[in-house]
Protein backbone atom coordinates (compact mmCIF):
# COMPACT_ATOMS: atom_id res chain seq x y z
CA UNK A 1 0.00 0.00 0.00
CA UNK A 2 1.37 3.40 -0.93
CA UNK A 3 0.64 6.73 0.69
CA UNK A 4 0.23 10.07 -0.99
CA UNK A 5 2.63 12.03 1.22
CA UNK A 6 1.68 15.38 -0.28
CA UNK A 7 -1.95 14.76 0.67
CA UNK A 8 -1.02 13.98 4.28
CA UNK A 9 1.32 16.99 4.48
CA UNK A 10 -1.47 19.27 3.24
CA UNK A 11 -3.89 17.83 5.82
CA UNK A 12 -1.39 18.36 8.65
CA UNK A 13 -0.71 21.89 7.42
CA UNK A 14 -4.47 22.58 7.38
CA UNK A 15 -4.86 21.38 11.00
CA UNK A 16 -1.93 23.53 12.15
CA UNK A 17 -3.29 26.58 10.31
CA UNK A 18 -6.66 26.13 12.03
CA UNK A 19 -5.34 26.91 15.53
CA UNK A 20 -1.60 27.66 15.42
CA UNK A 21 0.65 28.36 18.38
CA UNK A 22 3.72 30.47 17.67
CA UNK A 23 6.92 29.41 19.46
CA UNK A 24 10.59 30.30 19.43
CA UNK A 25 13.19 27.56 19.86
CA UNK A 26 16.59 28.47 21.31
CA UNK A 27 19.68 26.48 22.18
CA UNK A 28 22.22 27.28 24.90
CA UNK A 29 25.59 28.31 23.47
CA UNK A 30 28.67 27.63 25.56
CA UNK A 31 31.86 29.72 25.31
CA UNK A 32 35.24 29.47 27.02
CA UNK A 33 35.54 31.30 30.32
CA UNK A 34 39.29 31.81 29.90
CA UNK A 35 40.22 29.44 32.74
CA UNK A 36 39.80 26.10 31.00
CA UNK A 37 36.07 25.85 31.68
CA UNK A 38 33.00 27.03 29.87
CA UNK A 39 30.12 29.36 30.54
CA UNK A 40 26.74 29.94 28.99
CA UNK A 41 26.68 32.74 26.42
CA UNK A 42 24.13 35.40 27.33
CA UNK A 43 22.86 35.75 23.76
CA UNK A 44 21.98 32.10 23.15
CA UNK A 45 21.49 30.58 19.74
CA UNK A 46 18.12 30.88 18.07
CA UNK A 47 17.24 27.65 16.27
CA UNK A 48 13.93 28.93 14.91
CA UNK A 49 11.86 32.02 15.61
CA UNK A 50 8.08 32.29 15.15
CA UNK A 51 7.52 28.61 14.35
CA UNK A 52 3.86 27.61 13.82
CA UNK A 53 2.76 24.42 15.56
CA UNK A 54 0.00 22.80 17.60
CA UNK A 55 0.46 22.91 21.39
CA UNK A 56 -1.02 19.82 23.04
CA UNK A 57 -1.10 19.68 26.84
CA UNK A 58 -3.88 17.12 27.18
CA UNK A 59 -2.30 14.03 25.64
CA UNK A 60 -2.96 11.10 27.91
CA UNK A 61 -1.56 8.11 25.97
CA UNK A 62 1.99 9.00 27.03
CA UNK A 63 1.73 9.31 30.78
CA UNK A 64 4.98 10.00 32.58
CA UNK A 65 5.43 8.45 36.01
CA UNK A 66 6.30 10.97 38.71
CA UNK A 67 6.43 8.87 41.88
CA UNK A 68 4.98 5.82 43.50
CA UNK A 69 3.86 5.69 47.08
CA UNK A 70 2.46 2.55 48.69
CA UNK A 71 1.65 0.87 45.39
CA UNK A 72 0.00 3.95 43.88
CA UNK A 73 1.41 5.54 40.76
CA UNK A 74 1.03 9.29 40.44
CA UNK A 75 1.16 10.48 36.84
CA UNK A 76 0.51 13.55 34.75
CA UNK A 77 -0.34 14.32 31.17
CA UNK A 78 2.61 15.02 28.92
CA UNK A 79 3.04 18.31 27.08
CA UNK A 80 4.01 18.20 23.42
CA UNK A 81 4.25 20.19 20.23
CA UNK A 82 3.17 18.90 16.84
CA UNK A 83 5.22 20.56 14.10
CA UNK A 84 5.04 20.17 10.33
CA UNK A 85 8.35 18.61 9.24
CA UNK A 86 10.70 20.87 7.28
CA UNK A 87 14.08 20.25 5.71
CA UNK A 88 16.78 21.71 7.94
CA UNK A 89 14.65 22.00 11.09
CA UNK A 90 17.04 20.83 13.80
CA UNK A 91 15.42 20.46 17.24
CA UNK A 92 17.47 18.64 19.90
CA UNK A 93 17.12 17.57 23.50
CA UNK A 94 17.64 20.36 26.05
CA UNK A 95 16.58 23.09 23.61
CA UNK A 96 14.31 25.75 25.08
CA UNK A 97 10.84 26.35 23.63
CA UNK A 98 9.21 29.70 24.41
CA UNK A 99 5.51 30.13 23.67
CA UNK A 100 5.27 33.67 22.33
CA UNK A 101 1.76 34.47 23.60
CA UNK A 102 2.30 33.47 27.23
CA UNK A 103 6.13 33.72 27.48
CA UNK A 104 6.22 30.27 29.15
CA UNK A 105 9.45 28.32 28.73
CA UNK A 106 9.70 24.55 28.25
CA UNK A 107 12.64 22.18 27.85
CA UNK A 108 12.67 19.64 25.02
CA UNK A 109 12.91 16.08 26.34
CA UNK A 110 12.32 14.07 23.18
CA UNK A 111 11.88 14.62 19.43
CA UNK A 112 10.10 12.00 17.29
CA UNK A 113 9.61 11.93 13.54
CA UNK A 114 6.17 10.29 13.42
CA UNK A 115 6.31 7.05 11.37
CA UNK A 116 9.69 8.22 9.97
CA UNK A 117 7.78 9.69 7.02
CA UNK A 118 9.04 13.31 7.31
CA UNK A 119 5.50 14.64 7.72
CA UNK A 120 5.09 15.47 11.40
CA UNK A 121 7.47 16.04 14.31
CA UNK A 122 6.36 15.33 17.86
CA UNK A 123 8.35 17.33 20.41
CA UNK A 124 7.83 16.32 24.04
CA UNK A 125 8.32 19.06 26.63
CA UNK A 126 8.66 19.67 30.33
CA UNK A 127 8.22 22.92 32.23
CA UNK A 128 11.47 24.85 32.65
CA UNK A 129 12.03 26.80 35.85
Amino acid sequence: MTYNLNYFRSQVRRVIDTAPTHVTITRDVWVSDGYGGRKRDTKGGIVRSDLRCVFDNASSPNLSVNASDGGRVLSQNSIRLLILWEQGLDIRRDDTVTVLVSDRKYRVTEVNNILEQNILLEVKLEVKD
